[in-house]
C-alpha cells in the first residue's frame, strides 16, 4: 500500500528495503524480459508516487512523511536514470513509469543532490538542431526529456521536501547549491524542453511535450514572465 510505504507503518523502513531490493533485480537484471522489466516499473511507480503524493496532499512536513520507499530509490538515481534512459528493453509507458518514479524519488535528495540531477540530465537533452542518429540515441533523448519534466514538476526549491538526513547534508551546503541553484535548473530545463518543442524528431517532440506539460500542471512554468516555452530559447 502506498500509505505502508510513505513510513506509517512500524517496521516499514527493512520492509522497503526489501521491496527496493526485489524490484531492483527486476529492473536491473531483467535479461531482457520486458513483461518483467514493465512490472517493476510499474509497481514501483504506483508505491513511490502514491507516497509522495500521500505526503502531499495530507499538507504535512514532506520531509518527515516521504517514507522510506522514495528515500530507497533516491539512493538507486544512477541505475535508475541509466535504466530509463538506455535500455532498449523498456518500452515508451515503461520508460515514462521510471523517469515519473525516479523524479518522485528525487524528492527525497538532498536539495544539492537533486539540483545536480536535473542538472546532469538537462545535460543530455540533444540541441534542436542535431537529429537523433539511431534508436537508441532517441531514445535516450525521449527519456532525458521526461525525466527533466517530471523532474522540473516535483522539485520545488521553496519546499522542504528533503528527507531528515538530507536536510543535515543540506545544512553544510554552498550557497551555490540552496534553493536560487534549482530554480536556476529548473528554469534552464524548461527553456531547453520548450526549444525541443520543434525539434525534428517526432519522437522528441512529443516527449518534449509531456515534459512541459507535466511542468505546467504542477505550477506556473518556471520562465521569465512573459516568456513562452516556445520561445524561451530563441533570440
Amino acid at each position: 500500500r502506498a500509505s505502508d510505504a510513505a513510513g506509517g507503518v512500524p517496521g516499514v523502513g527493512a520492509g522497503a528495503r526489501e521491496l527496493m531490493a526485489l524490484l531492483g533485480r527486476s529492473l536491473f537484471a531483467h535479461h531482457g524480459d520486458r513483461e518483467l522489466l514493465a512490472a517493476a516499473a510499474s509497481s514501483l511507480h504506483t508505491l513511490v508516487t502514491g507516497a509522495v503524493d500521500a505526503a502531499s496532499k495530507a499538507q504535512v512536513a514532506e520531509a518527515a512523511a516521504l517514507g522510506a520507499l522514495p528515500r530507497r530509490v533516491a539512493e538507486a538515481e544512477e541505475p535508475l536514470k541509466n535504466v530509463a534512459l538506455s535500455s532498449s528493453f523498456a518500452s515508451d509507458s515503461t520508460q515514462r513509469l521510471l523517469c515519473e518514479a525516479l523524479a518522485a524519488g528525487a524528492k527525497a535528495l538532498p536539495r544539492a543532490r537533486a539540483t545536480a540531477l536535473l542538472r546532469s540530465v538537462v545535460g543530455m537533452l540533444p540541441s534542436l538542431d542535431a537529429g537523433c542518429s539511431g534508436p537508441s540515441e532517441a531514445k535516450r533523448a525521449v527519456g532525458a526529456s521526461l525525466l527533466a519534466g517530471f523532474l522540473t514538476a516535483r522539485l520545488d526549491p521553496a519546499a522542504s521536501s528533503v528527507s531528515a538526513d538530507a536536510m543535515e547534508v543540506d545544512s553544510g551546503s554552498e550557497a551555490g547549491d540552496g534553493p536560487a541553484a534549482l530554480e536556476a535548473a529548473r528554469t534552464a530545463a524548461a527553456a531547453k524542453l520548450g526549444a525541443l518543442l520543434k525539434h525534428r524528431t517526432p519522437h522528441v517532440t512529443v516527449a518534449a511535450a509531456a515534459a512541459v506539460g507535466a511542468v505546467g500542471a504542477a505550477g506556473p512554468l518556471p520562465l521569465p514572465v512573459g516568456v513562452g516555452a516556445a520561445e524561451a530559447e530563441e533570440g
